[in-house]
């Protein structure tokens, strides 16, 4: 395949129609077991033309189209026709029965789109059009197309197009502030960002899972990897039916010999937590030689936990790979694959530093079971054409080596802005180093450090609680607060709330509670979790909310959304009144 970055993706797909037209390039697994028709890359291109000559009639390239589709063909060919049409793919995931659309609807008129595309089912199921009555869209149902749009197809025209155009708006995941649009070009979305390594034909047929929704990055590199490699197959599942019961996702990476399969540290989480031994018996993970974990915080007891519960059915925790990105920059580290295959390498180093010292902004590496060790799972050396600053956050200023900052990256593969919002893209994408004006830089809003070649990210910027002059970090909170009682599950969230003038920030923690646990003691469990975060971290908590398991609100790649849970908090009666108690679940 010639340079990624001279070609456009939708001319990447007309090429691999014309190359391997007969070569089935997508699979779909409808409930997650069931397999529904494939589709080659001639079908994908010859649905994604009609789709495309049916937008054409209706507004100009250039310009938002919606993409709201649930699993199957039809979110790839909705986002294909949209790339094909010369206009900018816009992916959301549609409501759920019963809720309304307000985050659809927000979407559409901060992008200022016109046309939206879905299934008949969604509009069925959701009455879209209504519910979306004030914002002027005039919705498709990319699979009931008439065959007047599939004979028009024949007669489609590529519009003008150029890798450096806009290709797909992506909001971000709302996981610490209101989403806004990210715009992303055809060359940042051929980036390097989950590359796989050159004599990957070695390993025959290569097949990948794919989950994770088009609305995420993540699930949009999933698919170009597809392109990429050009004689692989993606076998696509909803995420829904992956999150309901994770055993499906791993019954399918053993029954289609999947090499390439991934997700958020949760994700892993989950597999350990809710399938049982007996359940694992038969399972095939010998060839599974990429399993990324990316989206989130990747906690090293995960990995280990995972390792030793798959080893029996073939998993080689030198499989996994560590990986950091975000919506905004494809990709800034690429775990410790690196160019050489993952079969390879070794598994992603995890590391022990000093707690206090982090805290206070130093790198100080411990012995891993030195008491007040934090234990960090290594992001993986720098991508290529990547360039990255740790930077003081206050002065914008380049911190000294061995100290934490926030994360500042640049390169040819990020995006170009926030949708119409020029101080928001003002302020993250165009950001200089104090004195020396070096830059643009993307201001990552992650903290950070390089230790021995290799980035570490020990937390968020915005999720940052500073208490008496004291910084603590959310992440390692709610790892405080894990295993303190029988009972808890793994899932946290810790959060600070708005200070009063002169006031200390006061943390409130939400917990989950282990699946199964139907009248848990509040009372006990609340106290257990004070003690541990006061004597490992000593901190006070305002107060404890324990929720059932499986009820934190998440985005869909799995970050748990402290934001959302601290407006929550706020807008509960008498949220005052929860300090120094807890919250039945």
């Amino acid at each position: 395949m010639r340079s990624d970055r001279s070609e456009t993706l939708d001319g990447a797909l007309r090429r691999r129609a014309a190359e391997l037209p007969g070569h089935v390039a997508f699979r779909f697994l409808p409930d997650g077991e069931t397999e529904a028709p494939a589709w080659t890359y001639a079908q994908m291109d010859a649905r994604a033309r009609a789709i495309a000559a049916r937008l054409a009639t209706l507004q100009p390239p250039g310009r938002p189209v919606l993409l709201a589709c649930d699993g199957g063909p039809e979110p790839l060919a909705a986002f294909f026709g949209c790339l094909y049409a010369g206009m900018i793919a816009v992916p959301l995931p549609p409501p759920r029965p019963g809720q309304p659309a307000g985050a659809l609807a927000a979407a559409a008129a901060d992008a200022g789109a016109q046309i939206g595309l879905t299934q008949q089912a969604v509009l069925d199921r959701t009455a879209l059009p209504d519910q979306l009555s004030g914002t002027r869209l005039r919705w498709l149902a990319v699979d009931a197309l008439a065959e007047a749009d599939l004979a028009g197809a024949a007669a489609w025209q590529p519009p003008a197009s150029a890798p450096n155009h806009p290709a797909a708006l992506l909001y971000t995941s709302g996981s610490t502030s209101q989403p806004k649009g990210v715009v992303l070009s055809h060359q940042a979305l051929w980036g390097p960002a989950f590359r796989l390594p050159p004599g990957l034909s070695l390993l025959g047929a290569l097949n990948g899972i794919q989950w994770m929704p088009l609305h995420h990055v993540a699930g949009l590199n999933t698919l170009l990897l597809i392109l990429r490699v050009g004689r692989a197959t993606g076998i696509f599942m909803p995420a829904e039916v992956v999150l309901e019961q994770p055993l499906r996702w791993l019954r399918a990476i053993s029954r289609y010999r999947a090499v390439l399969a991934g997700g958020p540290n949760f994700l892993y989480q989950l597999c350990v937590e809710r399938i049982p031994p007996e359940a694992r018996a038969g399972l095939d993970l010998r060839r599974w030689w990429f399993a990324f974990c990316a989206a989130e915080p990747i906690r090293a007891d995960t990995l280990e936990q995972f390792a030793a519960a798959y080893a029996p059915a073939g998993f080689r925790a030198r499989a996994f790979v560590a990986a950091y990105g975000l919506s905004e920059q494809q990709s800034v580290a690429s775990g410790r694959a690196g160019h050489k295959l993952a079969v390879f390498s070794p598994p992603p180093r995890v590391a022990a530093f000093d707690r206090a010292a982090l805290a206070e902004n130093r790198v100080q590496p411990v012995p891993s079971g030195a008491p007040g060790a934090m234990r960090l799972v290594s992001n993986g050396w720098l991508d290529e054409g990547v360039t990255v600053r740790m930077v003081d956050p206050s002065t914008g200023s380049a911190c000294p080596a061995g100290t934490v900052g926030e994360v500042w990256a640049a390169s040819s593969h990020m995006a170009s802005g926030y949708w119409n919002q020029p101080q928001a893209t003002a302020e993250t994408f165009q950001a200089r180093l104090a004195g020396s004006g070096e830059g643009p830089y993307l201001r990552t809003g992650d903290l950070g450090f390089i230790y021995e070649g290799e980035l570490y990210i020990c937390g968020r910027l915005k999720e940052m609680i500073v208490r008496r002059g004291q910084n603590y970090y959310a992440q390692d909170i709610e790892a405080a607060a894990a295993g303190s009682h029988a009972d808890l599950g793994s899932a946290a969230a810790a959060f600070a709330l708005p200070a009063a003038a002169g006031a200390d920030e006061q943390v409130v923690l939400y917990h989950e509670v282990r699946p199964g646990c139907a009248q848990p003691d509040v009372a006990a469990i609340s106290a257990a979790i004070r003690r541990a975060v006061s004597r490992r971290m000593q901190l006070p908590l305002y107060a404890v909310v324990l929720v059932p398991a499986g009820s934190l609100p998440r985005t869909a790649l799995g970050k748990v959304r402290r934001y959302q849970l601290r407006e929550e908090f706020l807008a509960r009666p008498g949220a005052a009144a929860d300090a120094g108690g807890a919250a039945d679940p």
